[in-house]
């Protein structure tokens, strides 16, 4: 793993790398005590027949970490600096258990007291861990409608990304999986938000039948995700396809389920790429799309494949992509 100490006196400190270990935190931790962590999530993917390694979109991600170190007053970094130091990371990695690894950044306060107050020591922490949710590739989900709890607000917490802020949805996290639900659906009053970790996108009809992409507005509520705004600009190259980020009420998209109006309903996000929704149940109600396979969610999914694990890259997706055995990184920090 990755590891660079910050401190308030001295700045971020050298990074190092090597075997992942355990951290021993005095039982007053403010991380441990007030949730002072931030955590985000990305993949690496390798392609052995080429031996080149790719990361999608790291400058992104590296963007939404450091808005999550502005949202715990945590020092910000240079953005640059940590995609080095992950591109070095991931060639010290000799061991590949999987096509795909998830790399996990963490940020942690080290501080000693037990006071709302901002932390005078943090870490900054990549690991590397198999991904396995990738083997199960575009599968149709089901998700069940929760309007007794709420998972985020308006200007809330789902602007960035704090240690703690699933954890208050995993009570009806379990209730749905436990009822043989794959997630749930949020909604913040009466439109829908999102799921746990992915963004919604419906693909319909207008009333003039007119083809739209839908996804609810980034207004706190809804996780600001990387994939979501790819697909987006995916979208928009198709003509005849009006893309909007759109509130839209859950007895809305049920009255349009019931007037045949929705083609299809997909998830995206980091974790499982881009899924078709096969149904939505809400209390007694349960409406599908006219479509459960997702023809639009699969062409996105090989689409992001093949940008994820072939060399159809395009620069505008800001891949960072070297060759083990060709590229050498000079950093002089690492």
């Amino acid at each position: 793993m990755l590891e660079v100490h910050w401190n308030s006196s001295r700045g971020w400190g050298k990074p190092r790398i090597g075997p992942v270990h355990d951290f021993d935190f005095p039982v007053h931790n403010s991380g441990l005590n007030y949730g002072l962590v931030g955590i985000e999530g990305m993949k690496a993917y390798y392609d052995s027949n080429t031996k080149t390694i790719r990361t999608f979109r790291p400058d992104k991600y590296a963007e939404r970490l450091n808005k999550t170190s502005e949202g715990l007053s945590f020092p910000t970094f240079d953005p640059n600096e940590f995609i080095k130091c992950l591109d070095e990371l991931l060639k010290q990695e000799e061991i590949w258990a999987s096509p795909t690894l998830y790399i996990r950044p963490i940020l942690f306060s080290l501080t000693n007291h037990l006071s709302l107050k901002p932390p005078n020591d943090i870490v900054l922490l990549i690991t590397l861990s198999p991904d396995t949710y990738s083997q199960s590739g575009c599968t149709p989900v089901t998700l069940k409608v929760e309007r007794n709890g709420f998972n985020s607000w308006v200007n809330g917490t789902r602007c960035f990304r704090p240690g703690g802020s699933s954890t208050i949805s995993f009570k009806h996290r379990k209730a749905a999986l436990d009822g043989g639900f794959d997630q749930v659906l949020w909604v913040y009053g009466k439109k829908i938000t999102d799921t746990d970790n992915s963004n919604v996108f419906i693909h319909m009809l207008n009333d003039y039948n007119e083809e739209e992409l839908i996804t609810p507005v980034a207004d706190g509520s809804v996780l600001p995700g990387i994939y979501r705004e790819v697909i987006m600009e995916f979208a928009r190259e198709r003509k005849d396809l009006k893309v909007k980020e759109k509130d839209i009420e859950i007895m809305k998209l049920h009255d349009y389920c019931k007037r045949n109006k929705i083609l299809e309903i997909f998830l995206c996000g980091t974790e499982l790429v881009v899924a078709p929704v096969k149904s939505i149940t809400y209390n007694i109600l349960q409406f599908r799309p006219i479509s459960t396979k997702g023809k639009m969610a699969i062409e996105l999914y090989n689409r992001l494949q093949d940008i994820h694990v072939t060399l159809i890259v395009n620069l505008v997706w800001k891949n960072t992509t070297f060759f083990l055995t060709s590229c050498h990184l000079n950093h002089s920090d690492i």
